[in-house]
């Protein structure tokens, strides 16, 4: 997530043609929310391709397939992005149990 947020500030940074104001905030709060709240970002990313799809219809075309792929992958990364907050809330717990054991 920091490479995607890293992305999106240097393009802001270095390519924004735009006034500033709404629309950069906008953009900002989108690269802010892409790292402190990568599960949020992943829901709305989902739910848009969701809503999409309803809207195509689920005619079998190759756009649908698409759609339907693209929401496995989201739902990949979704479920990589719960094991690997889960690894380090367990590392995080085995490092104050240390810091805790050593300072005893």
């Amino acid at each position: 997530m920091w490479t995607l947020h890293s992305g999106a500030t240097y393009a802001l940074t270095h390519f924004f043609q735009g006034k500033e104001g709404a629309s950069l905030d906008g953009y900002v709060r989108t690269a802010n929310d892409i790292l402190f709240n990568p599960e949020g970002t992943i829901e709305r990313v989902e739910r848009a391709y969701e809503e999409e799809l309803e809207a195509d219809g689920d005619d079998g075309s190759q756009a649908s397939l698409a759609g339907e792929r693209a929401l496995a992958s989201i739902e990949r990364v979704s479920d990589d992005l719960q094991e690997k907050v889960d690894q380090f809330e367990e590392r995080e717990d085995a490092l104050r149990e240390r810091f805790h054991d050593a300072m005893s």
